[in-house]
């Protein structure tokens, strides 16, 4: 039996018997998923049933054990949103022309909502369970960069995956994707969870360890070669540098002297610096393929061609879209190199609208917040971490890996049950506030 196909069976099976024996399976779930946050891409039904994957099965089992408590909705401009949301991806796959496999795609989506629900809710009814997710994601950074670090002693080898993405091979060397199984994905997970390292609470203060792990963090991305990655950690210090605290200006100049001091030194032995693609030929590919995915957008504006059927479109209506496997094979593309051209062509104007208004909302009150002085630099740095991973989401769809999908779920669920929660005493201490639920 393959490794990854074990790993992912025990998964299952260990959270099944382990939300049966909890007294808080709300919480066992967040918890579990957490802590077993490498394995949560793994699948656990074939690609033709469906794909799903390990954390989509823990979703929704526990949806399912828990639908009494999912079903209660305070916040109805949330909950509306989300309904519509849901309900215009179904009218959309059942007018495309893959009716079965975009109707079978909508349940990831649906354990994504799952998930978050839960998690908000958590947040709500615990205390002090804010730091303890950002402390899960933290050790889940820290655990890529162990991993990684393995891989640079042992090589290649050392990954849960039978083949990893051809991108790993550049004429420059390699790349290295960590407990990914691309390199791309990897990048952008590391600068996502970067700032994390620089929340402070009441309990805990900055040393410098906090600033050693973001270095390190920094010169994984070297190891990636994930520009795009990069540049959205570097839109992510620009967010801090513009609307944080004077000390922070100080330390991007120290550590913007240290790492021209590095790039100097060292630039000729890392892969970021080096690859063999050039910057101008990636943008001409990528831009030839996003022509193409805007074409087909623009034949079905509104409704898209259903959830999940960028592939099986592809196949038939495009079929030299493709990438080159390592075996020699190849594989029609699954996502145009753009990760909103992706969901905008699959859900179609309408559904992509309300998704880009629930989340747009929530980074405008964050920081339309934090402007007026309510002084929350934890905050900061998590609106931060989502701007770099909106940057770098240009050149590459992540969320299909559920990783991906999990960091960016936990980062916007911070931000709705703050702004459902401005006393909290962790993310905003705002007092005499009332707080509220969904």
């Amino acid at each position: 039996m393959k490794l990854e196909v074990l790993l992912a069976l025990t998964g299952i099976a260990t959270f099944v018997i382990l939300i049966l024996l909890s007294t808080n399976p709300r919480r066992l779930t967040i918890l579990y998923v957490l802590a077993a946050f490498p394995l949560m891409d793994l699948y656990i039904t074939p690609y033709n049933m469906g794909g799903l994957k390990l954390f989509d099965g823990i979703a929704l089992i526990s949806g399912f054990l828990l639908f009494g408590k999912l079903s209660r909705f305070t916040n109805k401009s949330f909950t509306y949103t989300i309904f519509a949301f849901l309900l215009i991806l179904i009218i959309g796959s059942l007018s495309s022309p893959f009716i079965s496999n975009s109707l079978i795609s909508i349940l990831p989506i649906l354990s994504m909502v799952i998930f978050a629900k839960l998690l908000v809710d958590e947040l709500i009814e615990l205390e002090g369970f804010t730091q303890e997710v950002i402390d899960y994601i933290k050790m889940a950074a820290i655990g890529a960069l162990l991993f990684l670090s393995i891989q640079l002693l042992v090589g290649l080898e050392f990954t849960f995956y039978k083949e990893l993405n051809p991108n790993i091979n550049d004429p420059e060397g390699f790349r290295y994707p960590g407990y990914f199984s691309d390199t791309q994905k990897f990048a952008q997970f590391l600068s996502m969870t970067a700032f994390l390292f620089l929340i402070k609470t009441k309990n805990r203060i900055l040393n410098s360890l906090n600033y050693f792990l973001l270095f390190l963090i920094f010169l994984a991305i070297t190891f990636t070669g994930g520009r795009a990655a990069l540049l959205g950690l570097g839109f992510g210090i620009m967010a801090i540098l513009i609307f944080g605290e004077w000390k922070y200006r100080k330390y991007a100049a120290i550590a913007g002297v240290i790492g021209l001091c590095l790039y100097l030194s060292f630039s000729q032995h890392l892969i970021l610096f080096n690859r063999a693609e050039k910057v101008d030929d990636s943008l001409n590919f990528r831009l030839l393929i996003w022509k193409e995915s805007f074409d087909i957008f623009l034949q079905n504006p509104f409704l898209g061609i259903g959830t999940g059927n960028f592939q099986a479109y592809i196949t038939i209506y495009a079929p030299h879209l493709y990438w080159p496997q390592l075996s020699g094979e190849i594989m029609y593309m699954d996502h145009p190199e753009n990760g909103y051209l992706k969901l905008l062509t699959e859900y179609g104007l309408v559904a992509f609208s309300l998704q880009f208004y629930i989340l747009a909302s929530l980074l405008y009150y964050s920081i339309s917040k934090f402007y007026k002085r309510a002084q929350n630099y934890n905050l900061l740095f998590i609106t931060s971490s989502i701007i770099g991973f909106g940057i770098s989401f240009i050149t590459v769809y992540s969320l299909g890996d559920k990783r991906i999908l999990i960091t960016v779920i936990t980062l916007f669920s911070l931000l709705i049950y703050y702004r459902l929660n401005p006393s909290d005493s962790y993310l905003c201490p705002i007092p005499n506030q009332r707080s509220h639920s969904i």
